[in-house]
């Protein structure tokens, strides 16, 4: 009898030891898939960093085109401002010898 019953009393301790095994394992594969899931959030924020940061890259190249753009226009606005300037001072020299030779040409 005692024999059964100390064999009895090691099988509830291995079937205890067991079920507390499982809880610990339980807990364990809960807290690792946590952690799975921290570092997946962790590389989704690291790329969407990245990527906000590539987008930043992007609208500086792109505002510094925009400025050489608008600059190229300033200067080309600048260049037939001159143009228009010389033309208008042309067609004053031809008005005023227009003016003269129509003068000489009465006398």
């Amino acid at each position: 009898n005692t024999a059964f019953d100390t064999a009895a009393h090691a099988l509830c301790c291995n079937i205890k030891a067991t079920a507390q095994a499982n809880i610990v394992v339980s807990i364990l594969q809960a807290r690792c898939a946590h952690f799975e899931m921290h570092d997946i959030a962790q590389t989704r924020y690291e790329q969407d960093i990245s990527d906000l940061h590539k987008r930043l890259e992007q609208s500086e190249a792109n505002f510094s085109n925009g400025q050489s753009l608008v600059q190229a226009f300033a200067q080309g606005l600048q260049k037939t401002k001159l143009d228009l300037d010389r033309t208008c001072a042309s067609a004053a020299v031809a008005d005023v010898l227009l003016v003269a030779k129509e003068q000489q040409d009465q006398k």
